[in-house]
């Protein structure tokens, strides 16, 4: 039973207003599941206490738990095209800063379902692994391209594959002592998907930053991060996911402070020999 069947089972037992809600929600599936409180409770006339409320009577702790299973339900079945036409519903020009409010929730809920210790370990295994291959396809390529720019400044061992031409052969000869790191999220890339599964089957570590626990990447994965990255458009929000990989490059920058020093210092100096900044 999903979201919307639940709600529709609970209908008898529901008070006025929180029919008024699932009434609401079933009538505009595809927009509302991307709305925050303050919109929904405006737009269906109640309080947002109300909102709270009834998401606590359909058993979650709060509305971004009751929004979370809304998206996951209706966004794994929308065109990219789709997705657009909802943004023009969910995003008029007079709420547009809801946009940047929608990427502050994201990092909200992300960094809520973040352990300290499972970062730790993956810090740890990114450290002492002999090779590190960024896979990132498609638009997660601007991801793996920041995080390879600086996490190869600090450990001078990464490869960035971003399609099936990008040094893929360089995976052939990949052992247990080097690890792989996938980037994705829905609708998922079948090249990092593909690849991750081919690292996992050559005993290769591997770790994954992806969205949720239905990600085909999550079999093939020793650990993982889970980052949101819903907005209601035809774009990911790949905010909360930076700042994940910002969290581990500063981890890793401070364990590799002496050598990372020293290696700047060179950096700086070749820069400055080349007039390379304004």
């Amino acid at each position: 039973m999903d979201i919307y069947q639940k709600l529709a089972a609970e209908l008898p037992q529901m008070s006025k207003t929180q029919a008024k809600i699932a009434n609401y929600i079933l009538s505009h599936k595809n927009e509302v599941s991307f709305y925050n409180v303050r919109k929904l409770s405006r737009l269906v006339g109640v309080s947002e206490a109300s909102v709270i409320r009834f998401s606590v009577f359909m058993g979650f702790r709060g509305y971004p738990e009751l929004r979370e299973a809304l998206q996951e339900a209706t966004q794994k079945h929308l065109s990219s095209r789709e997705r657009l036409i909802i943004s023009y519903q969910a995003y008029n020009e007079n709420d547009i800063l809801d946009v940047m409010k929608d990427d502050v929730n994201n990092i909200i809920q992300t960094l809520e379902n973040t352990d300290t210790e499972n970062v730790k370990k993956i810090c740890s295994e990114i450290m002492s692994a002999k090779r590190i291959f960024i896979i990132s396809c498609r638009s997660a390529i601007s991801l793996g391209s920041f995080f390879w720019y600086y996490l190869n400044m600090i450990l001078d061992n990464v490869t960035l594959i971003s399609s099936y031409s990008d040094e893929i052969e360089r995976m052939e000869t990949a052992t247990s002592e080097d690890l792989f790191i996938g980037l994705s999220f829905e609708r998922y890339s079948k090249a990092t998907y593909r690849m991750m599964m081919f690292a996992k089957e050559k005993g290769c570590k591997t770790i994954s930053i992806t969205d949720n626990l239905l990600s085909p990447l999550i079999p093939y994965s020793d650990y993982y991060l889970l980052s949101c990255t819903k907005v209601p458009t035809f774009l990911d929000s790949f905010v909360a996911p930076l700042s994940l990989i910002n969290m581990l490059l500063t981890y890793i920058g401070r364990a590799k402070n002496v050598e990372l020093e020293k290696r700047l210092q060179e950096y700086d100096n070749i820069w400055n020999t080349f007039d390379l900044f304004v």
